[in-house]
């Protein structure tokens, strides 16, 4: 492929990203309202949305998960009403779900939210969502476990001003050990601040290229349970996945910071496997996995459930 077709080629990959990545962009500057605990109103400026604050509870919940679109991972319809309603949605089969029904009897609040980022610049920052969860009530001394997923949204190269590139450009190589350590610190103290008791999980990014550095915008199979002999990717070489096994790389070689990570870059899972083995959605899936209309580049419902799997076991 040549340079200009790569480069084209990567342009609509990240424009299919930053299209279905909910809230920020197409919500920036706008101003928002979401219902205060107290009948108060919360004014919100940010290219991002929140989750809406209620009543605080009596007793924090038993989990609580934060993270970007990896995590809450809406189906696109979903996604549409969240932008409307300007709020965070989350899909029903996303690990945090999944994790809070199966391993705590639906004792759990999920605040994973679209583009949220470690950082706060490029989207809503984490740790005012944790502030959140500690104003409602959610997150306090009872809680026993906190997911974390995040990093694959924020603006990692300098050169962008606040805005993601989503590794599109420069990969992974503005992910230094002092950058991840410089955003990680603040986000654990806020945790470890507002739950001294929890056990911290950092869910890290599924594989979504094919080994080799490409990650199929189109991949025709026979259908669901087909098999790979009749499988056909069309990889493109971009630098997502660069960014993510950056990413991912850090986030395993510093647990030390106070977190425990979960390594879910499984193998022949990503965006060009046969859809029986595929745990992220390539750009247009033909005919697909038959698990609705979800965002390109991010988990299926086989990923999710594979996700959440790779959580329990280790409770």
């Amino acid at each position: 492929m040549t340079r200009q077709l790569a480069l084209r080629a990567t342009t609509i990959l990240t424009m299919a990203i930053l299209t279905t990545s909910a809230g920020g962009l197409m919500a920036s500057a706008q101003e928002s309202t979401v219902p205060g605990s107290v009948g108060q109103r919360l004014t919100q400026t940010s290219t991002d949305l929140m989750p809406a604050i209620r009543t605080p509870a009596t007793t924090a919940r038993a989990y609580v998960a934060f993270g970007d679109s990896f995590a809450a991972n809406p189906e696109i319809p979903l996604q549409m009403i969240g932008l409307l309603n300007r709020e965070c949605v989350q899909s029903p089969q996303g690990y945090p779900e999944r994790v809070g029904r199966e391993a705590f009897e639906g004792d759990y609040a999920n605040y994973t939210c679209n583009n949220a980022t470690l950082s706060g610049t490029a989207g809503r920052g984490v740790i005012d969502m944790i502030h959140q969860a500690q104003a409602n009530g959610d997150l306090g001394a009872d809680t026993r476990l906190v997911t974390l997923g995040a990093g694959g949204a924020d603006d990692w190269n300098p050169q962008l001003g606040g805005l993601p590139d989503f590794g599109a450009v420069f990969g992974g190589q503005n992910v230094t050990q002092a950058a991840w350590t410089a955003r990680m610190t603040p986000v654990l103290e806020a945790l470890r601040a507002a739950a001294p008791q929890a056990r911290v999980m950092f869910i890290g990014y599924p594989e979504i290229d094919d080994g080799r550095g490409g990650v199929c915008v189109l991949n025709i199979s026979d259908g669901p349970g087909g098999s790979s002999d009749t499988n056909l990717p069309v990889a493109v070489p971009v630098r997502i996945g660069e960014l993510l096994d950056t990413i991912n790389r850090h986030a395993a070689g510093n647990e030390q910071l106070g977190y425990e990570f979960v390594d879910t870059d499984v193998p022949g899972t990503g965006t060009c496997a046969d859809p029986s083995r595929q745990w992220v959605r390539a750009v247009v899936d033909l005919p697909g996995a038959g698990d609705g209309l979800r965002m390109p580049v991010h988990p299926s419902a086989l990923g999710e459930r594979g996700m959440a799997d790779l959580i329990i076991s280790r409770l």
